[in-house]
């Protein structure tokens, strides 16, 4: 017999939007390395975005699909509790990957002067705080803190889109054109 708990279970993940959302941040990361050869030929080199846009869009889309079908199956409350706990289990991931590479950033910047766009060389009480509060973001780390937001809205905006989808749609679109 499934327990209520079973009954919310995400289903399986969708490989395609997982596939190009990681070929999208695989594009991002070498277009954040310099000098790379590799960055020569990505779509940012062509006039197109640097694929942050895609990334945006492809998580936007999971976070829909996922959390639209955990709606109906378990309601509002039990989406938005789930969101939260995984935008905490992001955060603490963010947390410990800052703590893991600010020492060794910091030890490497005396070769390698370039990664001080990465770690501050003042890194004191201010740093931290900015750290914990997510405002300072070491490298490509900022993308996290929008993945995160979006897993906590979605269930507002699936609750929304159910009922009025042209409000959410032109909801979005208009933040999209107010952010160009």
């Amino acid at each position: 017999m499934k327990t209520e708990n079973d009954r919310c279970e995400s289903g399986r993940r969708d490989a395609l939007l997982d596939t190009l959302r990681g070929l999208a941040l695989l594009v991002i990361v070498i277009d954040h390395i310099v000098p790379n050869i590799l960055s020569e030929f990505t779509p940012r080199m062509f006039g197109f975005s640097d694929m942050s846009d895609l990334f945006v869009i492809i998580s936007g889309i999971s976070c829909g699909v996922s959390q639209s079908k955990r709606f109906r199956q378990c309601g509002f409350r039990e989406t938005q509790r789930r969101a939260f706990e995984r935008a905490l289990q992001l955060y603490l991931a963010y947390l410990l990957t800052v703590c893991a590479c600010a020492p060794l950033l910091w030890l490497l910047d005396k070769e390698l002067p370039v990664l001080n766009q990465l770690v501050d060389s003042q890194f004191n009480g201010l740093t931290i705080q900015k750290i914990v509060l997510m405002r300072h973001s070491m490298g490509p780390l900022p993308i996290l803190k929008l993945y995160m937001m979006f897993i906590v809205a979605t269930p507002c905006l699936v609750a929304i889109c159910r009922r009025s989808r042209v409000f959410v749609i032109v909801g979005s679109v208009a933040i999209y054109v107010a952010v160009q």
